[in-house]
């Protein structure tokens, strides 16, 4: 895998971390949907990859300890609702 998917993904990641936070200032939908649609326009990933990334924030407990599952992903379904959009 090279450097930049790598990188790529991490930051895709820690958006989404950032948009369910809500704390860090001009994290919204539409950043971190920008962020997702530009890493899946450039190829470095996968629509199924960021579904997954999702999930994986949803279920693990070690991502936002402090938020409940349920919690976790009533905040991410309008993303993954503009993520069915994408072709």
């Amino acid at each position: 895998m090279s450097e930049v998917r790598i990188l790529v993904q991490k930051q895709v990641r820690g958006s989404i971390l950032a948009y369910i936070r809500g704390k860090k200032k001009g994290a919204h939908l539409n950043w971190v949907a920008g962020i997702i649609f530009a890493a899946i326009n450039r190829a470095y990933l996968a629509k199924n990859e960021a579904f997954e990334m999702i999930h994986e924030i949803e279920e693990n407990p070690i991502f936002l300890p402090f938020l409940l599952r349920d919690e976790k992903v009533r905040r991410l379904q309008p993303l993954k609702q503009i993520l069915d959009l994408i072709p």
